[in-house]
């Protein structure tokens, strides 16, 4: 009897030895076989080539951070340097590959190189090509023309005058004093023709050239603009302000870059940017843009299917379609 009992006891000290076990195994949670939900950044981290993620990036904060996300932006790197190139297209910017390599991964200096880009589309400034400009000379040939003319006293009119003058001379004043008097007449025309075309000549190149100096004078203008609202731009959305400096000395270490010459000297924008990091120190940029980019969301994106450019969407997305489902639901 007492083996029995004992072998009982036996049975039940075992089992209170493996209970514990048994709850602790049902009590541990189950394991989540989906994968994590990937985010926007690293997506595009995946899906992007290094430099137009780093693009994407910056334009991402950049346009949450200054209230740019209400349109979409392109970006697109390219072979050729043109200083120009945010006349090109609409809210497009053009990267300079060259100007990339230069930089050594100074994200701040391409930051402010990028949100100048976007302050020329905000502001709508504009640059005349070659192809406009030779149209406006043009047109400043015709109207000096017609202008000259017309002080002239109807210079056609004179013209056909004199014609007719020396065809009456020849008719009707034969020999040596007809010819003589046609002649005057003739002369006269040539003179006054030479004449009008040298004034025509003079007054067309002093207006052209006041033409090519009041568009210096814009363009200056637009770039000292720019500069000064790319760096506000970028340090407000988190970039160092002196990134600006440092995107200055890089163009100016480009061959042959326009900077160096045609345009806006680099010292003088140098100095422009020192003074707005006095005017506008960061501590007084950063909270604002830091608080704008907590409120919204990363910004979709699209590529190219040569990977060549892309296009960030705006706040409400790349597609009309989708926001209208957003909005009231299909």
């Amino acid at each position: 009897m007492l083996n029995i009992t004992q072998k009982c006891i036996c049975v039940f000290s075992s089992c209170l030895l493996t209970f514990p076990s048994a709850i602790s195994i049902a009590t541990e949670p189950v394991s989540n076989t989906e994968p994590a939900k990937t985010s926007t950044f690293e997506r595009a981290q995946a899906e992007l080539p290094a430099d137009l993620y780093t693009l994407y990036r910056i334009i991402d904060r950049i346009a949450r951070g200054n209230n740019y996300d209400g349109r979409p932006w392109k970006v697109v790197i390219t072979s050729s340097y043109n200083p120009n190139a945010f006349a090109s297209e609409n809210n497009s910017i053009a990267i300079y590959n060259g100007f990339l390599e230069q930089l050594g991964g100074d994200t701040s200096a391409l930051a402010c190189s990028v949100s100048r880009e976007m302050a020329h589309h905000i502001n709508r400034h504009t640059v005349i090509s070659e192809v406009q400009k030779a149209e406006a000379i043009a047109k400043i040939r015709t109207a000096t023309e017609k202008e000259i003319l017309g002080n002239e006293g109807s210079q056609r009119n004179r013209g056909i005058i004199n014609t007719v003058g020396g065809i009456v001379a020849e008719t009707f004043l034969p020999g040596w004093a007809g010819n003589l008097i046609g002649g005057i007449f003739g002369n006269n025309k040539r003179d006054r023709m030479e004449k009008a075309e040298r004034k025509v000549n003079t007054l067309v190149e002093k207006r052209t050239k006041e033409l090519e100096q009041n568009l210096f004078a814009q363009y200056q203008q637009q770039q000292l603009k720019a500069d000064e609202l790319g760096y506000m731009a970028s340090v407000r959305a988190g970039f160092e302000p002196e990134g600006c400096l440092r995107a200055i000395e890089t163009l100016d270490r480009i061959s042959n870059s326009p900077e160096n010459s045609a345009n806006t000297p680099i010292v003088k924008r140098m100095e422009a940017i020192i003074a707005l990091l006095v005017k506008y120190p960061p501590q007084t940029l950063v909270p604002e843009g830091e608080s704008r980019i907590s409120k919204s969301q990363p910004l979709n994106y699209d590529i190219s299917q040569d990977k060549a450019s892309l296009r960030i969407n705006s706040r409400h997305g790349g597609s009309a379609a989708r926001d209208i489902d957003r909005l009231f639901g299909k």
